[in-house]
C-alpha cells in the first residue's frame, strides 16, 4: 500500500478538518536532512536526472523540493 503525503492529499485534509478522520500519529523530520529518495516519497521528482547520477541527483532532487516548499510555505519574516 502506498501512502500519499498529507501535504498533497487534499481529500484527507478535508476529512480531518470536518471530523470524518482523526490524526493518531505524527512523524517529524528535519527538512535539511531530506535525501533524494525521501523527496521522491513526498511525490516530487525533478524529471531531469536519475539515481545513477548519485550526489548530483540528490542535489537536483533537493532543489526541486526546495522550490516546491518555498512556493507553498512563506519564509519567516515574509508573512505578507
Amino acid at each position: 500500500m502506498s501512502v500519499k503525503p498529507i501535504l498533497f492529499n487534499t481529500e484527507m485534509v478535508r476529512a480531518i478538518l470536518d471530523g470524518r478522520k482523526t490524526v493518531t500519529d505524527v512523524r517529524v523530520e528535519r527538512l535539511q536532512e531530506i535525501d533524494g529518495h525521501s523527496v521522491l516519497a513526498e511525490g516530487v521528482d525533478n524529471g531531469k536526472s536519475n539515481p545513477t547520477m548519485k550526489k548530483r541527483w540528490e542535489n537536483m532532487q533537493r532543489m526541486a523540493f526546495l522550490e516546491l516548499w518555498n512556493g507553498i510555505i512563506k519564509p519567516a519574516g515574509r508573512r505578507k
